[in-house]
């Protein structure tokens, strides 16, 4: 029976391949967080590449579920980092 070695520390790029692993799901679309200071709503939205463009995105006449010009954002290893950075800097995950 092989032994299997166990690597104390793991890079950055490690840690997010590890993270993409554990939680697994749809990788063609990814929510983001959104809060409303106005009315303290919050909740979450599919990620938009158009969003803020102004030639693409008209905020005062389209809601973004109705807009022609939406198209998702497949999720990437920069938004699992960005996501977690601080949390995958301290994770100790040892593989």
């Amino acid at each position: 029976m092989e032994q299997q070695t166990i690597k104390q520390h793991l890079t950055l790029e490690e840690k997010v391949d590890v993270f993409r692993n554990m939680f697994k799901g749809r990788e063609d679309v990814f929510a983001r967080r959104w809060y409303s200071r106005t009315s303290g709503k919050s909740g979450y939205q599919p990620v938009c590449r158009n969003e803020w463009d102004m030639k693409l995105c008209d905020k005062k006449k389209y809601k973004c579920t109705e807009c022609p010009n939406r198209s998702f954002k497949p999720l990437e290893y920069e938004d699992i980092y960005r996501h977690g950075s601080s949390l995958i800097r301290r994770c100790k995950v040892a593989y």
